[in-house]
């Protein structure tokens, strides 16, 4: 009966740990895109005509 508990207790820890980790890997593609997203912004600011251009 001790060694179910054990497992049980394991397994639930483990399960904590994947949900972490998970929501770990969640914020670093959110980072990601918004760095994306910053670079496309910046290209497209360096790609506009300048006011004195028009």
């Amino acid at each position: 009966m001790v060694f179910l508990e054990e497992l049980e207790k394991k397994q639930k820890n483990m399960e904590e740990i994947l949900g972490d980790v998970h929501e770990e890997e969640m914020r670093m593609s959110d980072s990601k895109k918004e760095k994306k997203a910053e670079q496309r912004k910046r290209k497209l600011i360096e790609a506009a005509p300048e006011e004195d251009d028009l």
